[in-house]
C-alpha cells in the first residue's frame, strides 16, 4: 500500500484492515458471493449463443440477477424493491 494511500484512508477516517494472500477464509461471506457470482457468469456463457464482443457483459448481467433475486435475509424478498 503506497503511503500516499494510507495518508488518504488516515485523513478521512477510514479504518483498514489487511487479510492473509491466499487465505479466503477471512471473509467467507465475500467468497460465497464471488464463488457464486461466477457461477452465474459461466452459466450464462454456457446457456447462451451470445457473440464473442458481448461476454464482457457477462458479469454485469450476472450483478444485474443477482441483486433482483429474493433473499432468505430478507424474508425472501428482493433488496431492489
Amino acid at each position: 500500500m503506497s503511503n500516499a494511500f494510507h495518508n488518504f484512508l488516515q485523513n478521512e477516517g477510514i479504518i483498514y484492515q489487511r487479510s492473509c494472500p491466499s487465505s479466503p477464509e477471512q471473509n467467507g461471506i465475500a467468497e460465497r458471493k464471488n464463488c457464486h457470482l461466477l457461477g452465474v457468469v459461466r452459466t450464462i456463457l454456457l446457456k447462451s449463443s451470445i457473440p464473442p464482443h458481448f461476454l464482457c457483459e457477462a458479469p454485469c448481467t450476472g450483478v444485474h440477477l443477482m441483486n433482483r433475486l429474493p433473499s432468505a435475509t430478507l424474508h425472501n424478498v428482493s433488496s431492489f424493491f
